[in-house]
């Protein structure tokens, strides 16, 4: 519960905050305040609040909403320069293993970098390299630096597997890197996914013609 100020006397509000993509709608549980932190995750999305009363003198529901979400200028340039470079790489600190409801301060960090390719990304922490393909990357909605990173091993990504056996917790050094870390992955993934359904898409109209 947030305290609002009407008249001069303190209001208990409940805060409902809301993810519009499109015709998909997500309930964002783990912000409960009057502020919401923007991420990589709203981009293209609209934000919706709910504000309802809390005290038994007032009842009632406010709506509003904002959006869509667009990349910041400053993040935006150095994605381009990104994309335009094939890669990148960013100073990180990663969290294997463990109890995942520990909060943030309260976990071991192993500190390392992680580099993100067009086709892949390196994790090297204590001098062991992780290779990871297509991963499934989303932002923490309680850290502002955090990233959560699900992804197969090399051998499991052929054996048709439903869900990811691998996961890890990353923590950039700012927001701004963390929402990099993202949006470079996600726009390489979808570059490989248009040049894969292109070149499928050749191919189907040779084999048509022959």
């Amino acid at each position: 519960r947030q305290m609002c100020i009407r008249d001069r006397v303190p209001i208990a509000i409940k805060w409902a905050w809301k993810r519009v993509k499109g015709k998909r709608v997500y309930k964002m549980n783990d912000i409960t305040g009057n502020t919401y932190p923007l991420s990589a995750d709203d981009v293209g999305c609209i934000i919706r609040v709910e504000a309802t009363a809390m005290e038994d003198h007032y009842e009632g529901t406010v709506y509003a909403e904002f959006g869509p979400v667009t990349v910041e200028p400053a993040t935006k340039k150095s994605l381009e320069y990104i994309l335009a470079s094939g890669s990148s790489q960013f100073p990180v600190s990663v969290y294997y293993q463990g109890d995942r409801n520990k909060l943030p301060e309260e976990r071991e960090w192993d500190e390392g970098r992680l580099i993100v390719y067009v086709d892949k990304v390196e994790l090297f922490i204590k001098k062991k390299l992780t290779t990871i393909v297509w991963p499934k990357v989303e932002v923490s909605q309680v850290d502002s630096q955090m990233l959560h990173l699900w992804y197969f091993d090399k051998d499991e990504m052929f054996l048709g597997e439903k869900e990811f056996t691998n996961t890890l917790d990353i923590r950039a050094l700012t927001r701004k890197s963390r929402d990099l870390i993202v949006l470079s992955i996600r726009c390489f993934s979808a570059l490989n996914q248009y040049k894969n359904s292109k070149v499928i898409s050749m191919l189907n109209t040779c084999l048509l013609y022959t």
